[in-house]
């Protein structure tokens, strides 16, 4: 159990990947405003932060040597 604290444990990976998932849900709805006449800056800021999410993701994930 005294891993699952540790860096680059269970938490860490668990909240890089519900980063990316409210990441993805900005984008839709960033895309859905853009769809309907809002500005295009949410889904531009949404795609930004999909791939931050995306890069922190290979970060946690990647084994170190």
């Amino acid at each position: 159990m005294r891993d699952v604290f540790e860096k680059n444990g269970l938490f860490d990976k668990a909240f890089a990947v519900l980063g990316l998932a409210l990441s993805l849900l900005l984008l839709d709805l960033g895309l859905a405003q853009y769809r309907n006449g809002g500005s295009v800056g949410w889904a531009v800021t949404a795609v930004v932060m999909v791939l931050a999410s995306c890069y922190e993701i290979s970060r946690r994930f990647r084994p170190r040597p």
